[in-house]
């Protein structure tokens, strides 16, 4: 009974987006690893335009950063993808 109680609270906190096509692929691009949720996409973003209010070269950074790991993660699962074959 409890359960119940606590995942109604958790469900009566989440809403649903409208989007286009087009912002969604855009969110998708976003994406470091395939089944990240859009929840963490749309967090990312909105600390890195907070970070950049304050130090936008901080922001860059931080843009570098994320562009390496997901770079990193293609790479690696290319890699696994090529020695399976």
């Amino acid at each position: 009974m409890k359960k119940q109680i606590v995942a109604k609270k958790r469900a009566s906190k989440i809403t649903t987006l409208k989007l286009t096509k087009e912002t969604k692929a855009r969110l998708d691009k976003l994406k470091i690893y395939p089944k990240e949720s859009y929840e963490i996409v749309l967090k990312r973003m909105l600390n890195i335009l907070n970070i950049c209010r304050v130090a936008p070269e901080r922001a860059q950074k931080h843009l570098l950063k994320l562009e390496r790991i997901k770079l990193a993660y293609r790479t690696e699962k290319n890699s696994s993808l090529r020695n399976k074959i």
